[in-house]
């Protein structure tokens, strides 16, 4: 099932990216945008064991940290491999899935809806502010390829509203068959009130709705890790992240 994971994720990521692969590894890289998460390699094939180099040089000749997310049950020996080459565990997340088969639903009042060129810069902003990033510069939805991607469904997205007001959203990114449940954020002062388990909730509906089949995600802690046990997700593993610190050289 993490292999299944994995290939809806390098699947639907690479569509966004500039996709090179070397030595084993898929890298994908964010044109123009050097944000450490838009930037990151997958182990691909047995030759992860021995290519890291080359995995490297593809980060370094576009001036981007190397960086590696991945599943080191579906990998084993990887993480041993970066190790040694000097890269350094910055996370280790537990995996959770949801089949359709066991998704129950959520009855909620939360307003929650589908994003569109109405909610989806306010649902920006509070994201933003929900993760401590700067705020994005008010654009036209309609001449972002992000707002592209969800008007035609490739993304799926939902807000949360209070009183008319976005309070809350998120995104299912993957395949029509394999999705994860990512970027989930509540402004602070709507935080404990449900409104990250309406919006997943919304998510899991429409997905699962149109033929989807299996939804996972990474808690980022205790807490929404029993929040997501209660909408049904289970532990299989877990993703791990690594990075090489600045002034390695090869």
């Amino acid at each position: 099932m993490l292999l299944r994971l994995q290939d809806a994720l390098v699947e639907s990521t690479s569509a966004t990216r500039d996709t090179t692969k070397a030595g084993g590894y898929v890298v994908m890289l964010t044109p123009d945008d050097p944000m450490v998460w838009l930037n990151y390699a997958v182990p691909v094939s047995e030759e992860a064991a021995h290519g890291v180099e080359a995995m490297i040089a593809v980060f370094q000749a576009a001036d981007r940290t190397p960086r590696l997310e991945f599943f080191p049950d579906v990998w084993p020996g990887v993480a041993e491999v970066l190790d040694a080459q000097g890269f350094v565990c910055e996370k280790r997340m537990p995996i959770m899935v949801l089949e359709a088969r066991d998704w129950v639903g959520l009855k909620t009042e939360i307003d929650v809806r589908d994003v569109d060129a109405q909610t989806f810069g306010p649902m920006n902003a509070v994201l933003a502010e929900a993760f401590g990033m700067p705020p994005a510069e008010p654009a036209d939805p309609q001449a972002d390829p992000a707002f592209e991607r969800i008007a035609s469904g490739a993304t799926l997205a939902a807000a949360a509203l209070v009183d008319g007001v976005v309070v809350g959203g998120g995104f299912a990114v993957g395949t029509t068959e394999v999705r994860e449940i990512a970027g989930i954020g509540t402004a602070a002062a709507f935080r404990r009130r449900g409104i990250a388990s309406a919006v997943i909730a919304h998510l899991l509906d429409r997905f699962f709705k149109d033929g989807g089949d299996l939804a996972w995600l990474t808690p980022g802690d205790d807490g929404a890790k029993s929040v997501y046990s209660r909408l049904g997700f289970e532990p299989i593993g877990e993703q791990v992240c690594y990075a090489l610190p600045s002034g390695r050289e090869l």
